[in-house]
C-alpha cells in the first residue's frame, strides 16, 4: 500500500475547517495495511482534520478489515462534525462494498472535484 497525502485549501481565506485532505490509496488495503492505514487517519483527526477524500484510483484490492478500517474512520470524522469522501472508485472495488451497501454509508463520487464539492458543502465545527 502506498499513501499519498495532499491538502487541498480553499480559496478566499475561509477558515481552516474547511481544509480538505486528499489521500491517494494504491495497492491494497487488507488486514497488512489497516493497522497503518487507521494510524494516519486517527492522527489526522485527531489534529483536526475534519474533511478526507480518499482516492481509491490506485486501490487494486480492499478485503473486509479495509472496510471496517473505513466505516471506522468514517463515524470518528463525523462524530467530529466532518466527513470522508471516496472518489476515483473502479468497477472492482463497486463489487466488493456493493453486496454490503457501503455506499450507502459512505460517499462515493466518481471525481475528486465531486468529492471536493460535497465535503465544501459539509458544515465543519
Amino acid at each position: 500500500m502506498k499513501f499519498n497525502i495532499e491538502t487541498i485549501v480553499p480559496g478566499g481565506g475561509r477558515k481552516d475547517s474547511n481544509i480538505i485532505v486528499k489521500i491517494d490509496l494504491k495497492g491494497s488495503l487488507d488486514n497488512n495495511i489497516t493497522p497503518e492505514f487507521d494510524y494516519i487517519l486517527n492522527t489526522l483527526i485527531t489534529g483536526g482534520v475534519k474533511k478526507i477524500i480518499l482516492d481509491i484510483d490506485g486501490l487494486q484490492y480492499l478485503d473486509s478489515t479495509g472496510i471496517g478500517s473505513i466505516i471506522g474512520i468514517t463515524k470518528k470524522i463525523r462524530k467530529e462534525n466532518g466527513d470522508i469522501a471516496i472518489t476515483r472508485y473502479t468497477s472492482q472495488i463497486l463489487t466488493i462494498v456493493r453486496p454490503i451497501n457501503m455506499e450507502k454509508f459512505v460517499q462515493f463520487f466518481s471525481t475528486v472535484d465531486e468529492g471536493i464539492a460535497y465535503l465544501r458543502s459539509v458544515e465543519a465545527g
